[in-house]
């Protein structure tokens, strides 16, 4: 239940026979400090898994040992059959990763990718009532790269592209990683082997996607690429942490400052940088993608492959 410390004192002055000895804003250091850990906020949680919330309800049901029809024994078995094979899959993806970044060598990378929630433009200290119908939009794509330094020690990278292109597609995804490649950081690292790791939205598990990256084998940009997946609505990574930290930074831009136009927005993302660990590992660029390309037609593709059925591809 949600419940509020102001309220937590109430309870405590009404349970003692005496007047409360403690002040409210007393009651409420103490309460950070000591008891904090013991009570949990109630919180919005969203995204989450179809299939885990019905295990869920499985086991909730199989707890309270309720009377079960034979013909409903047995649908249950099979749903929570196939909740059990999701779980299984999540987990060795997982460990699959960590692998992977364990056993991470010199001429490796693993590129984390994914789309942010768009963002609005318009926005400021003071803000007119009408202004919230006419104000544009812009796509952030974030990038993590994960490399091997000489000392021994794993490196974090980050790139995140702003464009007023909303169209979240494989053309997108092409472009951005072509910007990413083409770049002298990107160059210096001199990359043969990566592997790219995202979720199962459709703007990366599509034939298009997978023809770009064997375009990259066939310029010879690497030797060796896969694509890996990890499991459906369980593909949260550091790029969404980087994700959580854009938007705190624009949520307190917008308190001080307008936040009109995309270099608006990357001036808030510098600024904000340098206060990071790690400044110099955080990139963030402004990208343009022509309007004749903001759909997939006449994009080339891989054909006779069924996507669904698989969670890695392997290109080499």
């Amino acid at each position: 239940m949600p419940f509020s410390v102001n309220g937590l004192w109430k309870q405590y002055h009404i349970k003692t026979d005496k007047p409360c000895p403690l002040s409210p804003s007393c009651f409420r250091r103490i309460w950070k400090k000591y008891f904090r850990k013991q009570y949990v906020k109630a919180r919005q949680r969203d995204g989450l898994c179809q299939l885990c919330k019905i295990g869920h309800k499985i086991d909730k049901i199989s707890e309270n040992s309720v009377e079960i029809p034979e013909s409903e024994k047995k649908k249950l078995q099979m749903k929570k059959n196939i909740v059990l094979c999701h779980k299984i899959i999540d987990k060795e993806t997982k460990e699959q990763f960590q692998h992977l970044l364990n056993d991470l060598k010199t001429g490796q990378g693993i590129l984390t990718i994914d789309f942010k929630g768009n963002i609005t433009l318009g926005r400021g200290p003071r803000e007119l009532g009408q202004s919230w119908y006419s104000r544009e939009r812009r796509t952030i794509f974030g990038m993590m790269l994960f490399q091997k330094e000489a000392d021994g020690r794993i490196s974090k990278w980050h790139f995140n592209l702003v464009s007023d292109c909303l169209t979240h597609d494989a053309v997108f995804v092409k472009v951005a990683l072509s910007r990413l490649f083409a770049s002298d950081v990107w160059q210096s690292f001199k990359f043969k082997n990566l592997a790219i790791w995202c979720d199962n939205a459709p703007h990366f598990r599509n034939k298009a996607f997978l023809a770009y990256l064997l375009e990259l084998i066939q310029d010879k940009e690497f030797t060796e690429v896969c694509l890996c997946f990890f499991e459906a609505y369980h593909g949260k990574s550091q790029v969404d942490s980087m994700f959580g930290t854009i938007t705190h930074w624009l949520n307190e831009w917008v308190k001080t400052r307008y936040l009109n136009t995309t270099e608006d927005v990357l001036e808030c993302f510098q600024i904000n940088n340098n206060f990071l660990p790690n400044p110099a590992n955080n990139f963030f660029w402004k990208i343009s993608i022509a309007p004749e390309l903001w759909t997939l037609r006449g994009v080339k593709t891989i054909t006779n492959i069924k996507l669904k059925e698989y969670q890695y591809f392997y290109f080499s």
